[in-house]
């Protein structure tokens, strides 16, 4: 009976040890946020020497410098960690940087795109060919709104596929050039 109550114990204490593990590291994680935060507030560096922080950012000249260097000599070993890292979670990678690239790009969300997909029955609004499962669809925005390459979420027109928003994209979005297009295709006999 005794052992029985000692093997109770000592797994009631491990499974006790990552829920106090994780308190403690949140604990140390917030306390390091106050003083970040005490620091900005200061003006100061947040590597405890207490000198002045550069335009605003968090570390001083010297740490700045610093990691710049670090960076400099470590740069192979940190792009092998890095690119082990990717291949390790690729499919999580990939996700990540299209949600990334979305809300920078086009201020939308993943789901607020596949939401316009899904509108669109995964079907180009332009040539109605379902969208490639190997590609992924483009968004067709009015540049006279946005110029270059971003834009503000509320001039994005429809969703089209790589073929027919580069051939508007070519066309400057010019209803001239497109029409034509068409007279000159018409003329020599293009189905």
């Amino acid at each position: 009976m005794a052992s029985t109550e000692a093997a109770s114990t000592t797994v009631l204490r491990a499974m006790q040890k990552p829920v106090l593990a994780e308190s403690a590291r949140e604990a140390r994680r917030r306390a390091n946020r106050k003083y970040v935060a005490r620091c900005r507030e200061r003006g100061l560096c947040v590597c405890g020497e207490h000198r002045p922080a550069v335009g605003g950012r968090k570390r001083c000249a010297e740490c700045m410098a610093a990691e710049r260097n670090y960076t400099k000599a470590n740069r192979k070993n940190n792009n092998r960690l890095a690119l082990a890292a990717y291949h390790k979670n690729k499919e999580k990678c990939n996700r990540q940087r299209r949600k990334r690239r979305l809300m920078h790009r086009y201020r939308l969300t993943l789901e607020e795109f596949d939401g316009l997909v899904k509108n669109q029955n995964g079907r180009c609004a332009v040539c109605g060919e379902l969208f490639p499962s190997n590609r992924h669809p483009s968004i067709d925005h009015d540049h006279k709104c946005c110029e270059g390459e971003t834009s503000c979420g509320k001039c994005i027109r429809e969703i089209l596929c790589t073929r027919c928003n580069s051939m508007l994209g070519l066309a400057n979005d010019s209803i001239e050039v497109l029409q034509s297009a068409i007279s000159y295709l018409s003329r020599h006999g293009a189905a």
